[in-house]
C-alpha cells in the first residue's frame, strides 16, 4: 500500500507554537505509512524559525502581519481577514503536492490554508490548533463556518480547548484532543551570564512577562503591580516581552516609575530560553495562542507562571501547584 500524503501547512508566527509542531511531525511521522511536503505561511515582519527556506526546500509563503492591536491579521481582505494571494500559492502548492491529506497548523494557517485545500479540491482536511482564539474565529463566523463544514477533523492540544470549542458550536464528532508537543527549555548559559546584557544582577528575582503591546493588555498595571512588589523585594527586576503600537506610551509610563530602572522591554513575544528558565515566576497577560506556547514551556520546565484564564492556559497549569490562573484581564 503506497504511504498517505500529507500536506502541512503552519504558521511561522513569533510564539513558535506552531512551527514547532511541524517540525516535531516532520521529525517523527512513520516515512513507510505517510509522506509529508509542508508550507510556512511567514508574516513579512517574521523572520523563519524552521531554517532557511532555500536550505530546507520548504516553501515560504509571506503575508501580511497581524496587527498587534487585534487578533485579525491586516491588511488582510478587510471582510474575510484572509490574504487572497497567500491563498492562491497555497491552492498551487497544494495543486502540485495532490495530497490525500491537508493539515493546517495554527491561526492563520486554518483560514488561508483551509481555503486553499477546499479550492484545490482536497476532500480531506485537519485543522489543528496549538491554541484557539476563539474571539478571532468569531470576526470571521461567516467564513469560519463555510470552512467548518469542509473540515474532516479539528485537532485541539486539550480537554478544556475541546469544551470550549463545543460551547462556541463546534461539531464534537469531529474534535479530536492530541496536546501540544511542548520543547524543554535549553538552557546553555549560568544565569549571570544570561542577565548580563540586562545588567540584572545574578542574586536578583526576575518576573518573565509575555503580552501583546496593545490598549486591550493590562501591561500598565502589571508594571503598577511590580512597583508594589518592589516594597519586599528591592532588588527585583522585570522583563516584559511582546511587541505592539504602545511601547513608547508604556516606556514613557515604565520612565515615569521609581523602579524604571529594573523594568526591561524585549522583543518579540518568545523569550529566549536563558531568560525564561532562570526566572523565578512568568506573568502572562495574553489569554490568546500568541503567547501560550512560551507559557507552555515555562510550565513544562518547573517555572511557577500566572496567567489570565483561557481554555489553553487552563490545560496545565495547576492552580497552587504549577502557577495560579487569575480571572480574565483582557479589556473589550
Amino acid at each position: 500500500m503506497p504511504p498517505t500524503r500529507l500536506f502541512a501547512i503552519a504558521d511561522d508566527a513569533p510564539d513558535g507554537a506552531s512551527h514547532a509542531q511541524l517540525a516535531a511531525l516532520a521529525a517523527n511521522l512513520d516515512a513507510e505509512r505517510f509522506s509529508l511536503k509542508s508550507a510556512i505561511l511567514c508574516a513579512s515582519a517574521t523572520e523563519s524559525k524552521i531554517g532557511h527556506p532555500e536550505r530546507t526546500g520548504i516553501p515560504r509563503i509571506t503575508t501580511p502581519a497581524p496587527s498587534p492591536q487585534s487578533p485579525a491579521p491586516v491588511p488582510r481582505s478587510t471582510r474575510w481577514s484572509i490574504d487572497p494571494r497567500a491563498v492562491w500559492q497555497l491552492r498551487r502548492l497544494v495543486l502540485e503536492a495532490s495530497p490525500d491529506v491537508v493539515l493546517t497548523i495554527g491561526e492563520v494557517a486554518a483560514v488561508d490554508g483551509r481555503l486553499a485545500a477546499v479550492l484545490a479540491g482536497c476532500k480531506r482536511i485537519v485543522a489543528c490548533w496549538p491554541s484557539v482564539d476563539f474571539d478571532f474565529l468569531g470576526s470571521i463566523a461567516h467564513l469560519d463556518r463555510w470552512l467548518m463544514r469542509h473540515t474532516s477533523k479539528f485537532v485541539l492540544a486539550s480537554d478544556a480547548e475541546r469544551d470550549a470549542a463545543i460551547d462556541h458550536g463546534w461539531p464534537p464528532e469531529r474534535l479530536a484532543v492530541v496536546p501540544i508537543a511542548v520543547a524543554p527549555l535549553v538552557m546553555t548559559l549560568a544565569r549571570e551570564a544570561a542577565f548580563r546584557p540586562l545588567s540584572i544582577p545574578p542574586e536578583s528575582p526576575v518576573i518573565a512577562v509575555v503580552s501583546p503591546w496593545s490598549p486591550r493588555h493590562r501591561v500598565k498595571e502589571a508594571i503598577w503591580g511590580f512597583d508594589l512588589l518592589r516594597a519586599v523585594r528591592r532588588d527585583a527586576h522585570m522583563i516584559v516581552a511582546g511587541e505592539g503600537p504602545e511601547r513608547a506610551d508604556l516606556e514613557a509610563f515604565r520612565d515615569s516609575q521609581e523602579c524604571q530602572h529594573a523594568i526591561h522591554f524585549v522583543g518579540p513575544s518568545a523569550l529566549p530560553d536563558e531568560w525564561l528558565a532562570h526566572a523565578g515566576v512568568l506573568w502572562s497577560l495574553d489569554p490568546g495562542p500568541r503567547v501560550a506556547y512560551a507559557t507552555w514551556r515555562a510550565a513544562a520546565s518547573g517555572v511557577p507562571v500566572v496567567a489570565v484564564d483561557s481554555p489553553a492556559h487552563r490545560a496545565f497549569i495547576v492552580p497552587n501547584a504549577t502557577g495560579l490562573i487569575v480571572p480574565g484581564a483582557v479589556r473589550p
